[in-house]
């Protein structure tokens, strides 16, 4: 499957049933607006080709920087971001049209024996990030259900108002609904 093809699927997937939300007191507040299909995930692919390619690796994409791109895609079709572009230094994955800088983060679930997931390690690193001065889109879209749980609680318990500003969650839309 060609790049174009490969960063359309990843769209189309994160389309079907992922969501924006910010940590709130009393769990995952929505953010942006109702969603809608993308019409085309085809065209949109080919127009935003160049948000899969991560200057830190030479321009160049992989897997990794495709869900990156994905993520973005979703986070402006949403209305949860506006105006992003692909941070051109390497350091951040995105600017967003207040000249804030993104970063992605995308745990995964462990899948195979002796691998455990860390809830504390993740909220670790977004707070890393928000202290230097960056904004963190945290895609959850890779987490089993009860993974998803534990972070959001971690985050919950974790983070205070200020660094919850800085932070967008990409949730199964029924965590977002709960």
């Amino acid at each position: 499957m060609s790049q174009i093809g490969r960063f359309a699927e990843r769209i189309d997937r994160l389309d079907d049933r992922f969501r924006w939300a910010r940590v709130g007191s009393r769990g995952p507040e929505p953010v942006g607006q109702d969603p809608h299909p993308v019409a085309d995930p085809q065209s949109l692919a080919i127009d935003r080709l160049e948000w899969t390619r991560d200057p830190a690796k030479g321009g160049n994409s992989d897997d990794k920087s495709i869900q990156e791109g994905a993520v973005a895609v979703l986070a402006e079709h949403l209305g949860a971001l506006h105006g992003l572009r692909r941070e051109t230094t390497g350091h951040s994955e995105f600017t967003d049209s207040t000249q804030q800088a993104w970063d992605v983060k995308s745990p995964v679930s462990p899948d195979r024996p002796g691998w455990v997931f860390d809830p504390y390690h993740h909220l670790e690193v977004a707070t890393e990030e928000i202290a230097g001065g960056e904004s963190v889109l945290l895609d959850m879209s890779r987490l089993k259900t009860d993974d998803s749980l534990q972070l959001l609680q971690v985050l919950q318990d974790g983070t205070t108002l200020a660094q919850r500003g800085h932070l967008l969650l990409l949730l199964d839309e029924e965590l977002v609904a709960a």
